[in-house]
């Protein structure tokens, strides 16, 4: 499993130019399906093109991204029921369209987006653009309701990439932070550099060390407290719907994680269809990590995972190793819901035959034996 917690230096943002919303940044995206698959491209690079659907995880900043690009072209962004309850009337006109999701939330998703690319296709829009969080984007059925709105084009599906440092010191100053990059320093000493990666979990950072008046004493309580507020859902119109409760969640990406890190695995692959042929070793399916197909959804849909509708990957590997040593530690410590073993078969897991962890789980290990010690417990192993 890999991660990049910083894009390449070469690969810089700006702040555009409107004076009223200072964090309206010419963010990095990759290009998931359509013209250009695979490159990683600023989203102001996509402004020629007839049509393209933007993916992101929670609190990635969809929202705001389209929102610049809107203002960028003298339009207005609305929200998905917006638009079906008022669309635009004269012919040709552009159309910003955010939080597919929200509005998939109710009834079938496949008739909400048919619904949708219908209203879109009555209204002649000519060029137009939608945002929607990517474990609600159902890949190949939505490109397919809206391909004949793309004109002769394929659909562009582009992700939001993690912030990079020149984007993350951008982001703190308009947060109020007065030494931005000596935020991310402080950050990547704590290695906490996966929590600056995303807009929402850097502001819930951020907002930490202004109401703490510092930083967390250790990296344990920083991790713990910066999970705990990513399992919660921070959209508040998305605060009432059937959600399973956020310990679960933990708990299912603890596991989700666990099984990343020991089968050498990259990503969870949540799509119904086959993965690819040529590489179904770096996928684990939903039936592999055995939890519920609801919870599973629910706990992708959070800042601890990003995907692109089909395969979810953690936040940062740092993250899932933390994440993984927790659920460790609770099915031999026991807590809530959660199943006891005894601790022979867990460090038959994530240790070898010479009694020692393999290199790439020394760090899994190491958060086992903290997480223990947190429980006091950390007589049970000897490291």
């Amino acid at each position: 499993m890999t991660s990049k917690p910083h894009l390449a230096p070469a690969r810089r943002s700006s702040s555009l130019d409107f004076p009223d919303n200072s964090a309206l940044i010419d963010r990095w995206v990759r290009i998931v399906a359509g013209y250009g698959e695979g490159q990683e491209v600023l989203i102001s690079s996509l402004r020629e093109r007839r049509c393209y659907v933007l993916l992101g995880e929670p609190g990635s900043g969809k929202t705001t991204v389209l929102t610049g690009e809107a203002k960028a072209s003298g339009a207005s962004m609305v929200t998905t029921r917006d638009f079906l309850h008022n669309p635009p009337t004269s012919i040709g006109a552009s159309a910003y369209i955010d939080a597919l999701d929200e509005y998939r939330m109710d009834g079938s998703s496949f008739e909400r987006v048919d619904s949708l690319a219908a209203a879109m296709g009555a209204a002649n829009v000519g060029r137009w653009r939608i945002s929607c969080r990517s474990e609600d984007w159902r890949v190949d059925a939505d490109i397919a309701a809206f391909k004949f709105l793309a004109g002769n084009e394929p659909l562009c599906v582009a992700e939001l990439l993690p912030l990079n440092d020149a984007e993350g010191t951008l982001l703190l100053a308009h947060f109020g932070c007065a030494a931005p990059e000596q935020f991310l320093i402080e950050a990547e000493r704590l290695g906490a550099f996966g929590f600056v990666a995303n807009p929402l979990s850097l502001k819930l950072l951020y907002s930490a060390t202004v109401s703490n008046n510092g930083w967390p004493q250790t990296r344990f309580e920083l991790f713990g407290n910066a999970i705990t507020e990513l399992a919660h859902e921070h959209n508040r119109r998305r605060g009432r719907i059937d959600r399973n409760p956020s310990q679960e969640i933990i708990r299912a990406a603890g596991r989700m994680n666990l099984f990343l890190l020991v089968t050498g695995a990259q990503s969870i692959w949540l799509s119904n269809s086959a993965p690819p042929q040529e590489d179904r070793g770096r996928y684990l399916s939903v039936g592999d990590v055995e939890l519920p197909a609801a919870l599973v959804g629910d706990t992708l849909d959070t800042a601890l995972f990003r995907g692109d509708g089909a395969n979810f990957v953690p936040m940062h590997r740092t993250i899932a190793e933390f994440s993984a040593a927790q659920y460790l530690c609770e099915v031999i410590v026991g807590g809530d819901g959660a199943a006891w073993l005894p601790l022979s078969r867990v460090l038959a897991v994530v240790v070898g035959t010479d009694g020692a962890p393999p290199t790439e789980l020394r760090a899994l290990f190491g958060w086992f034996v903290t997480h223990l010690a947190h429980r006091g417990q950390a007589h049970l192993v000897r490291w």
